[in-house]
């Protein structure tokens, strides 16, 4: 495993990405890329960083951690600071379709301006990927900008067919800015090419969460959208949602949004399955909504609760 930085590679098989507040309170428009081949895995620590990426700062509107489509695991120790900002649907930390783990005992603070995901995928970027929040970390993010994307999950007119897990004793704070799930999918939305053509859709919930451990969470959408489950316009088909061991979910949607399931009017043509001593508050955000499930109700026999 090698690092570069400044032009410089050295060998480094367990870096330490920190930051030194006597020299400033803030780093700007600096990025963390990972890249893996193989089933290689990176491994990197973040430490006591603060980290603020501007459209109007630097000549580049970027993810702050890029993981992309590569295989990495992320300690976070002490309190961990990012701000992401830009125009450009960049996501702050960037899982398309590689694979992420996040551990340790620290603390990590997700701001983020975009239409991209605060923790997933880019707008119109499908998140095909994996991550998995575990250890003690403890992760948050709150309704602090504008973009129609998922907090953790798939950014606006993006579908989420990966796998979101959060097990150990893990406390995550899922909150989305507009129109998108707390976890799960964005907004839905068409997707244009570079000249403007329709090519196609995307928004739908088809991935996997899975909610078990000890872990603590609280997700809430935004604007018709599930606090666990589909944004608004984004269809929930075919997807799942499992919340077991000893987990404790607090879930709210807003509007039209279910707690958890699918997004204002549309089926649920997915499974939510709560078991063993899994402690669940689901609220919607309308009295014609039900907390768990659908306004748009159970689609048959590709829908269960």
């Amino acid at each position: 495993q090698t690092v570069t930085q400044g032009g410089v590679t050295e060998e480094d098989d367990a870096p330490v990405i920190t930051h030194d507040p006597d020299v400033t309170d803030w780093t700007y428009d600096v990025q963390v890329k990972v890249e893996t081949e193989g089933d290689a895995v990176a491994e990197f620590t973040i430490k006591d960083i603060n980290v603020k990426n501007l459209d109007y700062k630097g000549d580049r509107s970027l993810s702050t951690i890029d993981i992309g489509d590569s295989k990495a695991e992320m300690t976070v120790e002490g309190e961990n600071y990012i701000y992401n900002e830009n125009e450009d649907g960049y996501s702050a930390i960037h899982v398309g379709g590689g694979e992420l783990t996040i551990k340790g005992d620290g603390y990590l603070d997700i701001y983020a301006d975009s239409h991209g995901a605060k923790l997933g995928s880019d707008q119109h970027e499908e998140m095909s990927g994996t991550i998995h929040i575990t250890d003690d970390v403890s992760i948050y993010t709150e309704n602090d900008g504008t973009g129609d994307s998922a907090a953790i999950g798939s950014g606006e007119g993006a579908d989420f067919t990966g796998k979101i897990q959060i097990d150990g004793n893990a406390y995550v704070e899922a909150v989305s800015n507009d129109r998108g799930a707390g976890i799960g999918s964005g907004e839905g939305d068409t997707i244009y090419d570079e000249d403007e053509n329709e090519i196609g859709w995307g928004g739908d919930f088809r991935g996997e969460i899975i909610i078990g451990g000890k872990s603590e969470v609280y997700a809430e959408g935004k604007d018709d959208s599930a606090g666990i489950g589909s944004g608004d316009d984004g269809t929930f088909s075919g997807g799942s949602i499992t919340i077991k061991d000893n987990a404790k979910v607090e879930a709210l949607g807003e509007d039209e949004g279910p707690g958890i399931g699918a997004a204002d009017d549309t089926p649920l043509d997915g499974d939510i399955v709560i078991k063993d001593n899994a402690e669940v508050k689901a609220s919607s955000g309308s009295g014609d909504t039900p907390d768990i499930g659908s306004e748009g109700g159970v689609g048959g026999d590709e829908g269960s609760i």
